[in-house]
């Protein structure tokens, strides 16, 4: 075992590790930062996957289906389909066919 004396406030390093328990304990955390740094990729790797595809997935259909606009921002307009009755219902039908798009709470 080489030690170096940098003389700076008499401090004495060491090449390699004086005793095996410090070897050991410096032995220990090298695969606790391994396992972090392998998670912490893991993460990484799922959430870019995950962002391109849904940036890259094709649209619905169902996403350009007509309807009323919202009467709402909480309440959307679903509540009329019960509130106003038949002849609501009837109106919509008339004026977008058999699919209509109603937006429910917060929706």
């Amino acid at each position: 075992m080489q030690e170096k004396d940098n003389g700076q406030l008499g401090y004495i390093f060491s090449d390699e590790l004086s005793t095996e328990s410090e070897a050991a304990s410096a032995g220990s955390i090298l695969p606790e930062i391994m396992f972090l740094r392998v998670l912490g990729s893991f993460f990484v790797a799922v959430l870019l996957w995950r962002l391109v595809k849904r940036l890259t997935k094709p649209k619905s259909p169902l996403a350009d289906v007509a309807g009323p606009a919202k009467d709402h921002w909480l309440k959307g307009n679903y509540h009329r389909l019960f509130q106003d009755g038949l002849e609501y219902n009837l109106r919509l039908v008339a004026k977008y066919g058999g699919v209509i798009r109603v937006h429910a709470l917060l929706g």
